[in-house]
């Protein structure tokens, strides 16, 4: 699992204290995602986090205001975590083919879940939940943008199927996260494979048939409330 963002790029000036605050919140952090994502907002109780932590409750709510604060911000780390490993890793080259486009996004994806289970576990939970902050769709909406705006691209191009955006993004996750809960539950055992198999089939859901041997032109990615797809 990664470490969460809350050390800062050079600890040298920090006192020892201020050390071993971040590094406690950070075992907070990574104890309730572990959690959550394991048995979801409900099931979990801050007590638990502060076992599995290694801390005291109350220690907790130093840092968080309540549950719902916590949860936000493993929410928040989670989906940046998701934006590394799909976008800023290695960055994103638009000059390729629309199919190229399409298979990087989606082993990507499959590299994301590889390297953060936890967070992908997470992440399926937290739709339509009343404890999600607004700053955290603002931050999905941020991340989600390099894909909108390539999906909204390939529309116009004549390669994506012609529906929303929102509609083509949410059959081909489906089909991605549908992956995960066969699995989970013993029906597919998954491999490379598995994996290069599905994703011709969410391609054949993203394009209908088109072979998408096609570049898109070369614009500048917009923000996420620039979007009208």
């Amino acid at each position: 699992m990664s470490r969460f963002n809350v050390l800062p790029d050079s600890t040298v000036a920090m006192r020892p204290g201020q050390l071993r605050q971040l590094a406690r919140q950070d075992a907070i952090l990574k104890a309730a995602l572990h959690l959550f994502a394991e048995r979801g907002y409900f099931g979990t109780a801050v007590p638990d986090v502060a076992q599995l932590a290694n801390v005291g409750t109350g220690t907790i709510y130093r840092y968080f205001e309540n549950k719902e604060a916590l949860v936000n911000a493993v929410l928040m780390h989670s989906i940046d975590q998701m934006w590394v490993s799909v976008v800023e890793k290695e960055g994103f080259d638009f000059n390729l083919t629309i199919r190229e486009i399409f298979r990087t996004f989606w082993w990507r994806l499959v590299r994301f879940v590889t390297e953060c289970p936890d967070e992908f576990r997470f992440l399926e939970l937290q739709y339509h939940v009343p404890y999600r902050s607004e700053e955290s769709f603002v931050r999905e909406r941020a991340g989600m943008s390099p894909i909108w705006f390539f999906v909204h691209l390939a529309r116009q191009a004549g390669v994506a199927r012609d529906q929303t955006a929102e509609m083509t993004v949410a059959l081909v996750w489906g089909l991605f996260i549908g992956l995960y809960k066969a699995s989970y539950s013993g029906y597919i055992t998954l491999s490379e494979e598995v994996f290069a198999q599905a994703e011709e089939n969410a391609w054949t859901v993203f394009a209908n048939g088109h072979a998408g041997l096609v570049k898109l032109p070369n614009y500048t990615v917009p923000k996420p409330d620039d979007m009208n797809a």
